[in-house]
This record gives structure tokens, C-alpha cells and sequence, in this order.
């Protein structure tokens, strides 16, 4: 059996991530025990926005660029 080894699993670093808005509907930033979160309206399919373009194949991403 192989030894254990422990990691952290979530180790905190830069984020180096490019981020772009992609729309300010259908989102807002609500306050719940004195934390900010992020409320998503479900009405608003952001997930078709956000999901869909990423799933896409790259050579097809390619032939159809935003």
C-alpha cells in the first residue's frame, strides 16, 4: 500500500486567472451574517453564458470566434 502523504485541498495563491464580465443581470451581491455572496437569479440561464462557451470543442470554438 502506498504511504500517505497530506496535502492541502485548496492551496491559497495568486490567482493569475483572466477574468471578463460577461453580464451584471440577473446577478447581485447580497449580504447574509455579515458575509458577501453572490445571488444568482435563475430566471436569468446565466449558466447557458457561462457554461455553454466554455464547453465548446476548440477546432469549433475556432471556426466561430465572439
Amino acid at each position: 500500500m502506498a504511504e500517505f502523504i497530506y496535502q492541502e485541498p485548496f492551496p491559497v495563491g495568486e490567482d493569475k486567472t483572466k477574468y471578463r464580465l460577461l453580464t451584471k443581470e440577473y446577478v447581485k451581491v447580497v449580504e447574509c451574517d455579515g458575509r458577501k455572496i453572490l445571488k444568482v437569479d435563475p430566471e436569468g440561464r446565466l449558466q447557458r453564458r457561462v457554461v455553454l462557451p466554455a464547453r465548446r470543442p476548440p477546432a469549433e470554438a475556432a471556426q466561430h470566434p465572439r
